[in-house]
């Protein structure tokens, strides 16, 4: 049986230790008010799945969070290329496709920070 990391835990981990966003907090969900003041969310969403038995395809969201647009906007660059780089630091990562490049994406009823949001496919493979 093929078994694949979570690749939400593995990324949040990975992000929790880059000193390029050292301070930024990283969470699987939105967090409760009050937030700080810069975070990052990573979700994931269905995709397409992958033939081989030991690789398969995961989908994830950054969400990057500011007080200000630019702010939220440089952010989301910078987590952009840490999720490209995670292909080369044994997390489970083979392959990065930036499907969703950095863009502004206000939330529906959260306005007093500013959301940008970056989403890409991951080729994982099985650990097991």
């Amino acid at each position: 049986m093929d078994i694949f990391p979570v690749i939400q835990k593995s990324m949040i981990d990975y992000l929790l230790t880059r000193s390029e966003i050292e301070g930024v907090e990283v969470f699987p969900r939105i967090p409760a008010a009050p937030r700080p003041g810069r975070f990052v969310v990573i979700s994931t969403a269905p995709a397409t799945g992958n033939p081989k038995p030991v690789l398969s395809t995961r989908r994830i969201i950054a969400e990057c969070w500011a007080p200000k647009p630019f702010q939220a906007g440089q952010l989301a660059e910078t987590v952009r290329g840490l999720i490209c780089d995670s292909k080369y630091h044994h997390i489970g990562v083979r392959r990065v496709n930036v499907i969703g490049e950095p863009g502004d994406f206000p939330h529906p009823t959260i306005t007093d920070q500013v959301r940008w949001q970056v989403t890409a496919d991951l080729l994982i493979r099985a650990t097991a």
